[in-house]
């Protein structure tokens, strides 16, 4: 069984928008920050803060 503090701990990770569409794209292949913010639309400064 998973440790309910853990998962809610991934659940949090998860809350915020950003982040998943991080997720999604890393998905499908590696990127450098600067690549990641141009394809999400946000600055480097959140991209990173995000990671």
């Amino acid at each position: 069984m998973v440790d309910a503090e853990k998962l809610a701990g991934a659940f949090k990770l998860l809350s915020v928008e950003a982040r998943i569409r991080i997720v999604q794209v890393l998905k499908r292949r590696a990127l450098c920050v600067t690549e990641l913010t141009s394809q999400l639309g946000i600055s480097q400064s959140a991209t990173s803060q995000h990671l």
